[in-house]
């Protein structure tokens, strides 16, 4: 059973692109690298991983992703920051 995520990557002009794969790694491999990568990253290149989360299936990964891309530049900075702050409070421990 394949398990979705949709991720953030931030490009080189500090844009956010939006998208959801079941295999994040060969996903962003392909924006970096491959004609294959989305035609928007494509001439941003390199782009870097900025935000993930899993969803369990397929429709709820694109309902997850069609609400990111909803969401204004500055509501997707703070939901990378919260991520960011979470594994740093994971690592960081009790």
């Amino acid at each position: 059973m394949d398990v979705y995520c949709v991720y953030m990557v931030r490009c080189r002009d500090g844009s956010l692109y939006t998208g959801f794969t079941t295999d994040l790694e060969e996903r962003i491999r392909q924006h970096n690298e491959s004609p294959r990568g989305a035609k928007y990253t494509r001439s941003r290149r390199p782009v870097e991983l900025a935000y993930a989360e899993v969803q369990a299936t397929k429709v709820a990964a694109m309902a997850r992703e069609r609400a990111i891309k909803r969401l204004s530049k500055e509501e997707k900075e703070r939901l990378v920051a919260l991520a960011l702050q979470k594994r740093v409070d994971e690592v960081k421990g009790p």
